[in-house]
């Protein structure tokens, strides 16, 4: 876990000088502002999960079509919110680019 951008490049710093060929993955959260209550998000996904069963919902289909039901259960909101974190992603992706190249 690092607690900014700046750590985060620390930790990928070392990572990448000792050469091992693997992957780092870094997660970024929705900004608190835009994110769903823990509960509205939980509820439109379980609700959208149970739908797709119901309707045989399945394999590429399946991503897609959950996407467009959580954004209609959630009157959009959702949708704002993924929005916002692809923003956010791009934001620190590249701060995190700057400081590792300087």
């Amino acid at each position: 876990s690092a607690p900014d951008v700046n750590a985060a490049a620390d930790i990928a710093r070392v990572h990448l000088d000792l050469g091992l060929g693997t992957a780092i993955l870094l997660t970024v959260p929705v900004p608190a502002m835009d994110a769903l209550s823990p509960e509205v998000a939980r509820d439109a996904v379980e609700a959208a999960v149970r739908e797709a069963t119901s309707r045989g919902i399945f394999g590429a289909a399946l991503t897609p079509w959950l996407l467009a039901r959580i954004g209609e259960l959630t009157a959009g909101v959702s949708v704002a919110a993924n929005t916002a974190l692809i923003v956010n992603d791009a934001a620190v992706a590249g701060r995190l680019a700057v400081r590792l190249a300087g």
